[in-house]
């Protein structure tokens, strides 16, 4: 991974979010590269932001729009409050606009989580996509699933990260439309990730006789059936431990010189 790779990597998370919330490990994340690795070229944190605000006030950088400002203080608002305590009026005070102003693009609390949650699952699938290559051509793929693991269940004893924040909208959403919206989310998160298993399946580069569609939905499983286990008790011990275990579970399920399934 070059230098060039990890500035265009900072490039694409500013096209998201401002520049002053963007961190290296979402750098890093994105670049498929360790923190530090990051922090070496930009030098520190100050700087990296210094030159993410001129890249979005150069117009090197689209602009952020209302709406999407209104989705980053949701993304706030729903982190510190919950999703039940969170209300429009805050995500307006946190987005410095009128509560007028959030409900001309969204009509309830409910619509603005799914845009939120759509935000995030794109996300979800791009960084996918980048860590997958990344861990593949790694001289140790199996050691980089699990740092890539560790990286993504790492924060699951903070009671309102993503995991909690999703687990309670799916429980307090019972209207037939929500939920409808809810599932063709998911159901193009599930195709997306599958799609990109297939790809690599026949670049040779995963083991051919996984089902793709079927291989989606167990790494899903396995990430929101931990996220669940760690909500329920988040001062469960062994989480490295386990994780070890999953990702030797995942390369040798999906490992390409593996004979058969």
């Amino acid at each position: 991974m070059s230098k060039n790779d990890v500035y265009k990597s900072a490039e694409r998370l500013a096209l998201e979010k401002p520049y002053d919330q963007i961190t290296f490990a979402e750098v890093a994340e994105s670049a498929g590269v360790h923190w530090t690795t990051v922090r070496r070229y930009f030098g520190g944190k100050t700087q990296m932001r210094d030159w993410l605000r001129n890249k979005q006030t150069s117009g090197g950088v689209t602009h952020r729009d209302t709406r999407y400002r209104i989705i980053e203080a949701a993304g706030s608002v729903f982190s510190e409050q919950g999703y039940n305590q969170a209300s429009l009026d805050l995500v307006a005070e946190s987005a410095g606009m009128t509560k007028g102003a959030v409900y001309w693009h969204f009509t309830s609390k409910q619509e603005l989580f799914l845009a939120l949650l759509e935000q995030h699952l794109h996300t979800q699938i791009r960084m996918f996509s980048s860590n997958a290559h990344f861990m593949l051509e790694s001289e140790h793929p199996q050691q980089s699933l699990e740092n890539w693991l560790k990286m993504q269940l790492g924060g699951l004893s903070e009671p309102q990260g993503y995991p909690g924040l999703f687990m309670e909208f799916v429980v307090a959403s019972r209207e037939p439309d929500v939920r409808a919206r809810l599932v063709r989310l998911q159901r193009e998160f599930l195709q997306g990730v599958s799609d990109f298993i297939a790809e690599l399946q026949n670049q040779d580069k995963l083991n051919r006789q996984a089902d793709p569609q079927h291989a989606a939905l167990l790494i899903d499983s396995i990430m929101k059936g931990t996220a669940v286990e760690w909500m329920i008790d988040p001062e469960k011990n062994g989480l490295d431990t386990y994780i070890e275990t999953v990702s030797s579970f995942l390369w040798e399920y999906f490992r390409p010189d593996k004979p058969s399934l």
